[in-house]
């Protein structure tokens, strides 16, 4: 009985994981950009958002963000590409970024981590502005990742990206290939026709079973018990 128990436990955790991931499909709680094959002018890694001025959440210039970079930040600050891109470090409210490459072993890769979506602005720990990650997926704006100079000079922009397609939601590092200028997205997948059939599944069979094997496991102890019972009755005649 107890390895049944086990068995429908197990089952239980199973369905509940699928369920919830099934329900709560998950969102980036930050962006960060995993960035390797290195040039030998790039110092910086920047997210360039469309974002408009007349949005509540851009700020002429995000100063508490950029002091602490060592270039003349005036550039970036009014940088605009020709497709109306601006930096999000210098322009997007509230928010603290990481832009300096800082070089790093990551398996069999050289690559720097850099997230720009922070609450706080301590290089050393990396705490999630999941407040900023929610007003981003509220209003959907698109990005580039861009290569910086050390003078804080744009030298080079991906193509665009956004942290939601028609497969699911930007689950993890946007791999940028800095000297072939080309990203690749890590998407978290939406379940497919088959994937919900087995999901249900697994539901049914929890909600039919485990009630049932909890009242026959109950029934035994209840049995056990009183066959005990009568045994004892019995030795004492």
């Amino acid at each position: 009985m107890k390895r049944i128990l086990s068995v429908l436990f197990a089952l239980v955790m199973l369905a509940a994981n699928s369920i919830t991931a099934y329900a709560m499909p998950q969102e980036a709680q930050d962006i960060e950009v995993k960035s390797f094959n290195f040039t030998k002018d790039c110092a910086y890694i920047e997210i360039l958002i469309k974002l408009s001025q007349d949005s509540e959440d851009y700020t002429a210039y995000n100063e508490a963000n950029m002091k602490k970079y060592s270039f003349d930040t005036k550039e970036l600050s009014e940088y605009r590409d020709k497709d109306g891109y601006v930096s999000l470090s210098c322009h997007f409210k509230d928010n603290f970024t990481r832009m300096d490459i800082k070089k790093q072993k990551y398996g069999e890769q050289i690559v720097s981590l850099n997230n720009f979506v922070l609450d706080n602005d301590k290089y050393e720990r990396s705490w999630n502005a999941t407040d900023r990650m929610k007003k981003l997926h509220e209003i959907e704006p698109k990005f580039k990742v861009a290569v910086l100079d050390k003078n804080g000079s744009v030298i080079q922009t991906s193509k665009p990206f956004e942290l939601k397609n028609d497969t699911g939601y930007l689950w993890s590092f946007v791999n940028y290939d800095v000297k072939k200028n080309s990203i690749e997205l890590d998407w978290e997948k939406n379940p497919t026709i088959l994937e919900k059939a087995i999901y249900t599944i697994l539901f049914i069979i929890v909600v039919a079973v485990v009630p049932v094997a909890i009242a026959a496991k109950l029934g035994l102890l209840f049995f056990n018990r009183k066959k005990r019972k009568a045994e004892k009755e019995l030795k004492q005649i």
